[in-house]
């Protein structure tokens, strides 16, 4: 993983709400866009916002099924950036 990818998933995990949507998504396989607005109460808007910034950011795979989106974490981007972490502080 790049120093580009890095700081662009480091940023995306910066803002507190896409932090809770993360963790929502990562206990939740397959979450519905709609159980993520429900379970953090925020606006569907911002939850729209912050859903495009995480999948730009390939923490997350949204799936769409007719007109609903279906989230799911990316493991292996994830786990990636966490080793690719590892690496540059822990000099690993």
């Amino acid at each position: 993983m790049n120093l580009d990818q890095i700081i662009k998933i480091s940023n995306a995990l910066a803002n507190d709400s896409r932090f809770k949507i993360l963790q929502s998504i990562s206990s939740n396989p397959k979450i519905s866009c709609t159980e993520v607005i429900k379970a953090l109460d925020i606006t569907q808007p911002a939850v729209s916002h912050h859903l495009k910034i995480l999948n730009d950011a390939g923490l997350i795979e949204i799936n769409r099924k007719g007109q609903y989106g279906l989230c799911s974490l990316n493991n292996a981007v994830l786990e990636d950036y966490l080793k690719s972490i590892q690496k540059i502080f822990l000099k690993k």
